[in-house]
């Protein structure tokens, strides 16, 4: 039988038990950032408009998370791992390309920890 589908509200908690981010909570600022829902990044629309941000979730669920490539595809509604792994690599090879891609990457990825740091007080 396969895994459980995980809840995209569960936290991921460091090794002090703290909670650290949710992917929910990742999705909900590439959403807010790119002025689209958290139901068009988990849909199954493919346009670029949705592609990028999506990406990103990938790239950022998997490095501010220790969720394994298929879990994440689970929270992507069950997208597959090779697609996750797919989208990791596309994004850190555009973050390694272009400056200004990285530095939105890094604001984004800085409201995650800066809305964690609000949930952890």
């Amino acid at each position: 039988t396969p895994p459980p589908v995980p809840d995209i509200y569960e936290p991921w908690c460091d090794e002090r038990g703290r909670h650290s981010v949710t992917v929910r909570s990742i999705m909900q600022v590439v959403a807010d950032e790119y002025g689209i829902t958290v139901s068009d990044i988990r849909g199954p629309k493919r346009p670029k408009a949705l592609s990028v941000p999506r990406q990103i979730v990938m790239y950022l669920a998997r490095e501010m998370t220790e969720f394994s490539w298929p879990m994440i595809g689970s929270f992507m509604r069950g997208r597959d791992h090779s697609t996750i792994i797919h989208g990791w690599r596309r994004t850190k090879a555009r973050i390694e390309q272009d400056a200004d891609f990285a530095r939105r990457v890094e604001v984004i990825r800085e409201r995650v920890f800066a809305k964690r740091e609000a949930h952890n007080v």
